[in-house]
């Protein structure tokens, strides 16, 4: 799919409204915040990796609870931006290859497996992504990947996201192509992914887990708060 960035979080910057706020949560992996975005965290979050900041971000937010410092990098951050950006319109601009009735049209409310076609990029449209009481499962053997294309609110509020097969979790894309959608996951939710949501604000709140990235917030605020986990596999 979109393949692992340097980051488990990742602001796109754009502003001083835009940034990361760790609020008693868990990153394993690093953050990213460009310019002009805000870095706050929260004792006691942790970053088991390296918090990265553009040169005009202030690091008066830190608590030090990260593990590997932090450090300024406008060319990284910059990199990463791009190729974030460059994906989301790629992934928005892909014919599917699934049927949106294959996902419930994007509400998961019972335990539903979806047999991807193996050793291929699967791509999926939906009108919105509701994971309510539900467990979803992608099934598809190593080199197996899909890309769900979601053009309204994406929200995790209780189940589980899992793939099986030989997938990763850096195989699924969840791609939030509406920059006034919602974007939130809650307790007790546990999914996996890269959740890319370029244009909107993401709140992750009450011990959600995600195993993946999550890139996004252009503009915005991507909030990890009450227990919630986020974790990048390769990391």
């Amino acid at each position: 799919a979109a393949g692992p960035s340097n980051f488990a979080v990742l602001s796109l910057g754009g502003s001083s409204s835009a940034g990361v706020n760790l609020n008693l949560a868990t990153v394993v992996g690093n953050v990213g915040v460009p310019n002009s975005g805000t870095f706050k965290e929260s004792h006691p979050s942790t970053v088991d990796g390296t918090v990265v900041l553009g040169s005009l971000v202030s690091a008066s937010g830190a608590k030090g609870t990260n593990t590997g410092g932090i450090v300024t990098n406008d060319a990284l951050l910059g990199q990463a931006v791009t190729a974030a950006m460059s994906a989301a319109t790629h992934f928005a601009g892909l014919t599917p290859t699934l049927p949106a009735s294959q996902l419930n049209n994007g509400n998961v409310n019972s335990t539903l497996t979806v047999n991807l076609a193996p050793g291929v990029q699967n791509v999926v449209d939906l009108p919105s992504f509701s994971l309510q009481n539900g467990h979803l499962t992608l099934n598809g053997t190593a080199g197996t990947s899909v890309v769900v294309n979601i053009s309204g609110n994406f929200r995790m509020q209780t189940g589980t996201i899992n793939v099986s097969g030989g997938m990763g979790p850096l195989d699924v894309v969840w791609n939030i192509t509406n920059p006034s959608a919602s974007v939130v996951t809650m307790v007790p939710t546990t999914g996996v992914g890269i959740l890319l949501a370029p244009d909107n604000a993401i709140n992750s709140m009450d011990s959600s887990t995600f195993a993946g990235e999550v890139i996004g917030g252009y503009d915005k605020l991507i909030t990890l708060m009450s227990g919630t986990k986020v974790t990048n596999p390769c990391q």
